[in-house]
C-alpha cells in the first residue's frame, strides 16, 4: 500500500474539499503530520474523514492518543462531512463544540 503523507497548511474550503474528496472515496493510507494532527479543532475532522495515521511530536503523543480513544467515530464523521460545506473557520469551530468538550475531558 502506498502511503500518502500530507501537511495541512491552509484551511480554505477548496483545500478541505480537495483532500477530503480522496478520503471520502475510501483511499487508505493517509497520514497527517504537523500541527494539524495535534490540533484539537482539526484532529477530530481528520479522523472523521478517515485519516488513519497522525504524526505528532513526542510531547503530544499521549494527549492525541487519549483524544482518538475518546472520539465517537460516527459523530466525528458526521461533523467532518458538515464541516466540508462550512464557509468559515468560525462555522467549523461551532460544529465541533460537542467534540471539543469531549477532548478537553480526555486530555
Amino acid at each position: 500500500m502506498v502511503r500518502v503523507r500530507i501537511l495541512v497548511v491552509d484551511d480554505h474550503k477548496v483545500v478541505r474539499t480537495s483532500y477530503a474528496s480522496h478520503l471520502l472515496e475510501g483511499e487508505k493510507g493517509w497520514e497527517v503530520c504537523g500541527e494539524a494532527a495535534s490540533n484539537p479543532l482539526v484532529m477530530p475532522l481528520l479522523v472523521g474523514l478517515g485519516v488513519d495515521e497522525l504524526s505528532v511530536g513526542a510531547a503530544a503523543v499521549a494527549r492525541v492518543r487519549a483524544w482518538v480513544r475518546a472520539l465517537n467515530y460516527e459523530e466525528a464523521a458526521g461533523i467532518a462531512l458538515r464541516a466540508l460545506d462550512a464557509e468559515s473557520a468560525a462555522e467549523v469551530e461551532s460544529l465541533e463544540r460537542p467534540l471539543r468538550s469531549l477532548l478537553d475531558d480526555a486530555g
